[in-house]
């Protein structure tokens, strides 16, 4: 896994395949590894695919500050350069759909499309529920230890799959606590909404039925965009691309291959 010198600490991603790039940002407590589940999709139907380890997660290293998506999509700007790449598909799961907002509205003529999967454009907490949300992950992750709190998320993320719970469980357990809850902090805090209307390619936004981002504020962001549509999975929950792996990657073929038509008329 290649690593590039970022913040005074490595970045490690991998990049794989030829063709189209295809930027793809994890969730929080996940890495580039999750991705796993579409790559294979995504390499035999012709495109480059870029997945980072975003700084503080997997192999990559843990900066001593700048743990938001601003931050974040800075990085990706600069993992961007180092490879040559000035356009691609960008594609944010969760948090990586924070960091996937922030680098579409910082950079709104450089992307052919954007996939948003289980994410919104704010995550300042609007409700009780949502300050609870936030308050329950500091607790946990600081108290109980990481290990604890990756056994109750993955038990609720994936209750009928015993097979992703065994396979994500250790991914989440080895986090770094201080990192996590910086993270936590940083996300509270941050809200693109208003820049909403200058991101100007096409915008697929896939919701699964019963995450915990509520499906009327995934609804009211949408209405924000230009070009933007929606995606409801029924009978899944916020480990969308993990839960149903085939739905997603089509999904966002039928995205690239709609917007690199635009997109290639236009260049």
């Amino acid at each position: 896994m290649p690593g590039l010198l970022v913040r005074g600490v490595t970045l490690h991603y991998a990049d794989e395949g030829r063709g189209e790039p295809v930027l793809l940002l994890h969730g929080l407590g996940n890495s580039g590894r999750d991705w796993e589940f579409q790559l294979p999709a995504l390499l035999a139907a012709g495109y480059r695919v870029i997945r980072p380890d975003l700084l503080g997660f997997g192999r990559s290293g843990r900066p001593e500050e700048g743990f938001g998506p601003s931050e974040m999509a800075a990085d990706m700007r600069t993992l961007l350069q180092s490879l040559g790449v000035t356009g691609a598909h960008l594609v944010g799961y969760s948090m990586g759909g924070a960091v996937a907002y922030q680098l579409a509205v910082e950079e709104p003529e450089r992307w052919a499309s954007l996939g948003i999967i289980n994410s919104v454009p704010s995550f300042v907490p609007q409700r009780l529920h949502d300050h609870w949300q936030f308050l329950m992950r500091h607790v946990l992750s600081r108290v109980l230890g990481m290990q604890k709190m990756a056994e109750m998320l993955t038990q609720r993320l994936f209750p009928a799959r015993p097979d992703l719970v065994e396979r994500m469980l250790p991914r989440y357990a080895d986090n770094d606590p201080t990192v996590y809850g910086h993270v936590l902090a940083a996300l509270s805090g941050w809200d693109v909404r208003a820049q909403l209307s200058r991101i100007c390619c096409p915008v697929l936004v896939m919701a699964a039925e019963q995450d915990y981002f509520r499906l009327q504020d995934v609804q009211e962001s949408l209405a924000l965009l230009p070009d933007g549509e929606l995606q409801v999975v029924p009978d899944t929950r916020h480990g969308l691309p993990m839960e149903q792996p085939d739905i997603v990657s089509q999904a966002l073929l039928r995205l690239f291959s709609r917007s690199s038509r635009a997109w290639s008329a236009s260049a």
